[in-house]
């Protein structure tokens, strides 16, 4: 297990997993949710109302891709390695200068985030899952949004019924919580500041720091 180190990224496996941490930390501050249980299928549980939600990203291949490689670099032992990720990471359009992976940018339609949507519904629909009442999904993104595309696709989740899965989606991206509520056939916009989002994000990694820590 690798040792994790203050001002570098998390390492790529951890006992628990960094986005649900977040997502956790999130909903209960926007929310009424008391101490989400973090756990597996569904990765969040709220067991007294019989809340079940799905945690997961909608990013390009490229940028996971980056990120992996990114992980790997800061974590790497050997030159050879740096090199190779470094290089990798040229091939796919992108620039590592000064401690910084430059070139990644966010997306303006939705196609990635239903994209996430199926396949946690594809998961969904499969055995292993607890049985909650209700199920919730919360999703990493980077789509730039404004309100004509925001209700084109709560239409557009409704029309795919999605809500007979998810009763409400969470779409977290830069500066912006985006909230659909497919049983009230409402969408809104929680603002959300640079700085909060750092405070939120740094919580999540202490949170998982704070558990690696534990024997």
């Amino acid at each position: 297990m690798k040792k994790i180190e203050k001002d570098r990224p998390l390492p790529g496996h951890t006992k628990l997993d960094y986005y649900e941490c977040y997502a956790k930390i999130v909903l209960e501050e926007f929310f009424s949710y008391n101490n989400l249980l973090l756990d597996d299928k569904p990765d969040l549980q709220d067991i007294q109302n019989s809340i079940g939600i799905e945690v997961t990203t909608a990013e390009e291949p490229k940028m996971l891709e980056a990120e992996n490689l990114y992980l790997k670099l800061i974590y790497a032992d050997e030159d050879t390695i740096r090199e190779k990720c470094i290089n990798r990471m040229g091939q796919i359009g992108l620039t590592y200068k000064d401690g910084m992976l430059l070139g990644l940018s966010g997306n303006d339609d939705f196609t990635l985030v239903n994209e996430a949507i199926n396949r946690k519904i594809e998961k969904l629909k499969s055995a292993g899952y607890k049985k909650f009442n209700e199920y919730q999904l919360f999703i990493f993104s980077s789509i730039y949004a404004i309100d004509s595309i925001l209700q084109e696709e709560l239409n557009f989740l409704l029309r795919e019924n999605i809500d007979t899965f998810f009763s409400k989606i969470y779409i977290l991206v830069p500066e912006a919580l985006f909230y659909f509520d497919l049983g009230e056939n409402e969408c809104k916009i929680f603002n959300v500041s640079r700085e909060r989002q750092y405070y939120q994000a740094q919580k999540a990694r202490q949170i998982v720091e704070e558990v690696e820590k534990e024997e």
